[in-house]
């Protein structure tokens, strides 16, 4: 089922169960709950853009990616100690190649998602520095 929104209902919805279509490059759909997508500033300006609007695309991101950042979305979301947090966030950059790294941070600076973007780019920067270690 594909829903029809404009921002306000985005805005009011995030408290509910509410979802919305996003859809990547590649033709994948994922249905999303608001409060994951008030996250995304990009798709906030998309959603404020247009009056209704029943799928929003996201050129720039393959589905692969969007899935990977809605998980990390999720999961900041709910409610978890600072040690349960710091575990899903080891698990979830050592399964990512980096080329993955590299695409994760270009669809989080895409879709304007800060928080991802800053750890994603500490993760490079940790990479890059234990590179150098190496040596």
């Amino acid at each position: 089922m594909i829903t029809t929104m404009s921002k306000e209902t985005a805005s009011s919805s995030s408290s509910s169960s509410k979802m919305i279509s996003l859809k990547s490059c590649d033709g994948i759909i994922f249905e999303v709950e608001a409060s994951i997508v008030m996250k995304m500033q990009t798709v906030m300006n998309l959603i404020d853009g247009f009056d209704d609007i029943a799928t929003i695309p996201l050129p720039n991101v393959l589905g692969e990616h969007l899935a990977m950042i809605i998980e990390y979305c999720k999961y900041q979301e709910a409610t978890v100690t600072k040690e349960a947090k710091e575990k899903f966030e080891v698990d979830f950059v050592n399964r990512m190649s980096n080329v993955t790294l590299k695409h994760l941070i270009r669809a989080a600076d895409y879709l304007d998602i800060n928080s991802l973007f800053n750890f994603l780019t500490q993760v490079l920067a940790d990479r890059i520095q234990d590179m150098g270690d190496d040596d």
